[in-house]
């Protein structure tokens, strides 16, 4: 979760750097600053750069586990290979694989 934060504010210190305070900021709600993937998207205009890719998977993964904490359970629905010396991320092959795993209430309380 942490080097989500991390990411988020050295992206916005450059934004703010090259294209000034407001850049940070949705243009229909200046309070609010843009999400990291906003910035992400704005930044890595290459949706194949392979820095813009695992920024995009660390996401998913802190939201994913985000979402552990909230159910006490794990759900196993993606499968990664390498592919021609690329990582990729796939359903699994049978339906079995996709499933729920209870979190034991003593590593969530």
């Amino acid at each position: 979760m942490f080097i989500c934060n991390a990411w988020e504010l050295m992206l916005k210190a450059h934004m703010i750097k090259s294209m000034g305070e407001k850049s940070v900021y949705y243009g229909d709600n200046p309070n609010r600053t843009k999400t990291l993937e906003n910035c992400i998207k704005l930044i890595f205009t290459n949706d194949k750069d392979p820095l813009r890719l695992n920024l995009e998977k660390i996401i998913e993964l802190r939201n994913t586990s985000t979402h552990y904490f909230k159910t006490n359970t794990i759900s196993i629905n993606k499968s990664t290979a390498t592919v021609k010396g690329q990582q990729i991320t796939k359903s699994p092959k049978n339906k079995s694989s996709v499933r729920e795993i209870a979190i034991p209430e003593f590593i969530t309380a």
